[in-house]
């Protein structure tokens, strides 16, 4: 078993909340996602392509004002945090990630939400 260097997501994510730039790739593939309704850590991942992007969306009606979410992707042997994403209401936030070949995880956090999910997606010009 590989250790997990963090094991938390961090309190204060507010500087990875909004989404990045637009995707400049016309289309893309989804190639794994996360469909849930409570956090904690994934297992390893390694993703081959070079550019990818991982989008949450966030599901909250019985208390939309009350829910947050968070979450964060590590790099597992350096511990280091490659990207990030905190939403508070419902709605929905992308990110570009720019890491390829390295083992990786995601530490996710939920509080009063109905269900998320996380989808992990790359362009289609890196797919084959």
């Amino acid at each position: 078993m590989k250790r997990c260097p963090a094991r938390e997501e961090p309190q204060q994510a507010a500087g990875y909340g909004f989404s990045d730039v637009d995707w400049q790739y016309n289309s893309s593939v989804v190639f794994a996602y996360v469909e849930e309704n409570h956090g904690g850590i994934t297992e390893s991942f390694t993703v081959p392509y070079p550019v990818w992007r991982v989008t949450a969306t966030l599901s909250a009606t019985r208390t939309p004002e009350k829910a947050r979410f968070r979450m964060i992707v590590v790099d597992q042997e350096t511990g280091q945090v490659l990207e990030g994403i905190e939403i508070r209401y419902p709605g929905s936030v992308a990110k570009t990630v720019v890491a390829r070949g390295r083992p990786m995880y995601m530490i996710i956090g939920a509080d009063n939400v109905e269900r998320f999910m996380i989808t992990l997606e790359a362009p289609t010009t890196f797919v084959r």
